[in-house]
């Protein structure tokens, strides 16, 4: 199935009827010392995984793709990746989509379109012989979606949306996406990436809701997105406050 998708120069594909899941793959190659742009694909998983270890539904017909990037930064600015691989792949969709498809990104790595979640980013790292990588986990809803009762967010799927594409072919489009970001971020750092992102971005001026961890979650207005990618938050006590990780509710 490799034959299929157009592979920038420099990315190197290994591609899987099924496997356990792409991010663990990718994790195993990083630790054997797989090149930069190493990407593994895979039609099913059998354990896919989403952020804070919940699963991730991997029905036949959707893209489970992983990119390993090793070395393109220092090890403080690796985190940027998580907005570079969303605007990559909401991008794609958005050259694809038809006129009535609202598509946003949703703080800090989800694409929705009209409200409801099609795209999940799971980031992992690690080192290996002081090499450090990062691995860029991307599920995309292309033909199918869990229902609502199963999952915390809302979902949708492209083909519900009316984007018609074969899985291949949207494979191809975000690789040749990620690809350009990728340099625009090494030569010009991440703040013009977050323009793209503001552009689309999902409850800016609205009150939501910030799972910060298990046990604590805060409440605010967002009030902007800095250049570094950080939610600010304007909590109801009045206070800004930064925000690094958590899970956004809208």
């Amino acid at each position: 199935m490799d034959s299929q998708v157009r592979v920038p120069q420099g990315f190197r594909l290994f591609a899987f009827d099924e496997i356990d899941s792409t991010n663990t793959e990718a994790k195993r190659r990083a630790d054997e010392g797989c090149v930069n742009k190493s990407v593994f694909w895979a039609t099913t998983q059998s354990k896919g995984r989403g952020r804070k270890t919940r699963s991730w539904i991997s029905d036949e017909g959707n893209l489970f793709v992983s990119v390993l990037v090793k070395d393109m930064a220092p090890a403080e600015k690796l985190a940027n990746l998580s907005v570079i691989a969303a605007i990559a792949i909401g991008e794609t969709i958005a050259d694809l989509a038809p006129a009535d498809c609202d598509i946003k990104y949703k703080w800090p790595n989800d694409v929705l379109i009209n409200g409801r979640k099609v795209v999940g980013i799971l980031l992992e790292s690690g080192i290996y012989k002081e090499s450090h990588w990062v691995v860029l986990g991307t599920g995309v809803n292309v033909s199918s979606n869990p229902p609502d009762s199963e999952i915390m967010y809302p979902a949708a799927n492209l083909k519900r949306c009316g984007i018609d594409v074969e899985v291949a072919d949207l494979l191809s489009h975000y690789l040749d996406k990620l690809d350009g970001y990728l340099a625009q971020w090494q030569t010009q750092g991440v703040a013009e990436l977050i323009k793209i992102w503001r552009a689309r971005m999902a409850g800016l001026g609205q009150r939501i809701h910030v799972q910060l961890t298990e046990d604590e979650r805060v409440s605010g207005i967002f009030k902007e997105l800095s250049d570094e990618g950080i939610l600010i938050l304007q909590t109801d006590s009045g206070q800004e406050q930064e925000v690094f990780s958590g899970d956004v509710f809208l």
